[in-house]
Formats: C-alpha cells, sequence, structure tokens
C-alpha cells in the first residue's frame, strides 16, 4: 500500500512535468504540455506546486502557462486545491484517498456549475501520474499529468 507519508515524499521531490489533454468534443483541449514545478514545502503537511511551461495546443499557437496547486495532508486524505485566485482564496479540487498499492483516487466527484472532476494520483516508474477526467455538458477531456522527481527528464 503507498502510505500518505510515501507519497508525500514523491510528492515533495517533484522538479518537471508533461502532460496531454484530450476532449471528445470538438472544440475541446487537445495538445500537450511540458514545464518545471517548483515544489515548496510552506509548512508541515502544506507543499505548494508552482508550475510553469508551454501548452503546446493542437490548433493555433503555443502559449506560456504558469498554476499554483496547494497540497495538503487533511487527516488520512491529500488535499488537492488550485490557488488561482490567491492562498487566501483556494478552489478546491477534491480530496485523494489510498486505493490500492501504487494508486489514490478523489474520495468523490468535484462539482463545479454543471462539470465534474474528478482524478487518479498513480505511482509510476517516471514518476507520479494524476489523471484528471472532467464530464460536463460542455466538456468532456481526460488530462493526464506525469510529474518526474527531480533531476529526471520529462
Amino acid at each position: 500500500m503507498l502510505t500518505q507519508e510515501r507519497l508525500w515524499d514523491m510528492l515533495c521531490r517533484v522538479g518537471a512535468l508533461s502532460f496531454a489533454a484530450r476532449s471528445k468534443l470538438p472544440n475541446g483541449w487537445n495538445g500537450t504540455g511540458v514545464g518545471t514545478v517548483e515544489a515548496r514545502q510552506v509548512k508541515d503537511g502544506v507543499l505548494t506546486f508552482t508550475e510553469s511551461g508551454v501548452w503546446h495546443p493542437e490548433v493555433g499557437r503555443e502559449t506560456r502557462f504558469t498554476n499554483v496547486f496547494r497540497w495538503t495532508v487533511a487527516g488520512d486524505v491529500v488535499r488537492l486545491e488550485h490557488l488561482r485566485f490567491g492562498e487566501d482564496h483556494p478552489v478546491f479540487l477534491f480530496d485523494l484517498v489510498p486505493a490500492g498499492e501504487r494508486e489514490w483516487r478523489s474520495a468523490s466527484p468535484h462539482l463545479c456549475s454543471e462539470d465534474c472532476y474528478a482524478a487518479v494520483l498513480t505511482v509510476r516508474d517516471d514518476g507520479i501520474g494524476l489523471r484528471w477526467t472532467i464530464d460536463g455538458p460542455r466538456k468532456q477531456e481526460t488530462i493526464e499529468y506525469v510529474y518526474s522527481f527531480e533531476g529526471t527528464a520529462t
């Protein structure tokens, strides 16, 4: 079983990311991205990922991106929040709970308007995989992240 402590240790070592987004809708997000992650433990049980890189859509021009996510140990779960509005106004995404030898899953889906967000985190040989699914009337997307450890290539 992948313990919370082991998962936390792995999250603290993340230094790079790559991702692929696929949509079932014709006007959805399709493309790939690559970038760096600054993982910073701001206090016990609280870690931020400052992500920056380049998004390569299948149609259109490449775009630079930045995101800040906050991981928090909250009892038996690991919570993920997006800090798009700053640290004092986080956007809750989901709580992850253990779901197998190398896997954590969202405890329940996150509803945002009419969209339903869910996630599966998997420990991989090349890092940590985080697969997001977003289902709703205007979104039917899957985003596959691979977070690589410092000193490894994406």
